[in-house]
């Protein structure tokens, strides 16, 4: 288990046990595309600038964009990069945690791993994302977390690690140190060494 799953597993097992993503396969699957949305856990803000937000997410007709701004305002947050006005919105009416008024408090840590969670259950259009998980296609969860598939062999890769790693809820709940809950995400980065593909720490 990578670092950063074990020094937040108390957020994680909350969230986990409150969405339902309670089985090993499950569980793989979710931290294989948050792993590649959030470049390996290390960034909770899409790296984007002003011109290039507005031009990507302003008159996207699915995110629900209706001020001027609103596509940089409403840009990528959190672990599984939650984009536009509609989805703040709708995680808003969700949580009460008002990410409208406030959009940086979907990029705090404790926040966006809920939030990923949600979207996985009742965010995605393609509804309920466990049940791609259960019949184990990395292309039907890449379609219900991105859209499309971009990215789609990392999202595989990235998977696979974490299918081999077995993480289970009671595994998670044993590791739970509350005093460890806010500590800043650890840096790691995807190496590839044409044989087995790992995280390794910076």
């Amino acid at each position: 288990m990578v670092n950063f799953i074990s020094v937040n597993s108390g957020s994680f097992f909350n969230s986990f046990k409150k969405y339902g993503i309670t089985t090993p396969l499950r569980i793989a699957h979710f931290l294989g595309q948050l792993a590649h949305e959030s470049a390996n856990f290390t960034a909770t803000v899409e790296d984007i600038s002003y011109a290039n937000a507005q031009k990507k997410y302003q008159n996207h007709k699915y995110l629900g964009n209706t001020k001027l701004g609103d596509g940089y305002r409403f840009r990528g947050r959190g672990l599984i990069q939650l984009t536009g006005r509609g989805n703040y919105q709708r995680y808003k009416n969700y949580s009460g945690i008002d990410v409208v008024n406030s959009p940086e408090l979907a990029s705090e840590l404790i926040n966006s791993i809920d939030i990923a969670c949600w979207y996985w259950v009742y965010g995605s259009a393609w509804g309920n994302l466990n049940k791609y998980a259960d019949k184990d296609s990395v292309l039907s969860v890449t379609k219900g977390v991105n859209g499309g598939t971009n990215g789609l062999a990392e999202r595989k890769l990235k998977t696979a690690y974490f299918k081999t790693q077995k993480i289970t809820l009671e595994e998670l709940k044993k590791k739970v140190n509350p005093t460890l809950q806010r500590v800043k995400p650890t840096v790691w980065s995807w190496f590839n060494n044409g044989n087995n593909n790992i995280f390794y720490k910076k």
